[in-house]
């Protein structure tokens, strides 16, 4: 599956440093504003790669990559399990990450990585996905709004170093199971 100019495949161990470049180079263009320079300054391709690593090989977590003509990472979308304890729906997914390389925002990426992992999640018997959003982040609010998602009442502070603490909302999607 895919669309013009990239193609979606499963996430494999290997793609972890592609998977770590796309994801420092989104923060750092979405988030300019809304996160505090120094924080974008010190991300590390390495240090995601480490973590990535890890992730990739989580055999509870579902990541999709779209990659472009040459086999490029363009975007990544990551799923899992619910990682905070205020939900206790066994059938909740929770969408952790999804990040499209700068230079390729607006293509329909973004929403054929949602698409493909939303119908996974279905055919996984999944009844509900749920995602954490920058409070202040109206661009991504309102893509996640046209794909479904609504506000649910969640917030959280989400502490970073230096003592930054990132408020966030959280959007919820109701899914009927995949017969």
């Amino acid at each position: 599956m895919g669309g013009e100019g990239f193609h979606l495949r499963p996430a494999r161990r290997g793609d972890a440093a592609s998977v770590a470049e796309v994801h420092v180079q989104a923060w750092r263009e979405a988030y300019r504003g809304m996160i505090p320079d120094e924080i974008l300054a010190s991300l590390s391709v390495a240090q995601r790669a480490e973590a990535w690593a890890t992730i990739l090989e989580d055999a509870s977590d579902l990541t999709f990559l779209a990659c472009g003509g040459g086999g490029e990472v363009l975007a990544f979308i990551n799923l899992g399990p619910y990682r905070d304890g205020d939900l206790a729906e066994g059938s909740l997914v929770e969408l952790r990450a999804l990040y499209v390389r700068p230079g390729h925002w607006r293509a329909g990426i973004g929403r054929a990585l949602v698409e493909q992992a939303l119908a996974e999640c279905r055919a996984r018997g999944a009844g509900r996905v749920v995602l954490w959003v920058l409070a202040g982040n109206e661009p991504a609010k309102a893509f996640y709004r046209a794909m479904g998602f609504r506000p649910d009442g969640g917030a959280k502070g989400d502490r970073r170093p230096g003592g930054v603490v990132l408020q966030e909302e959280r959007m919820s999607l109701r899914l009927r199971c995949a017969s």
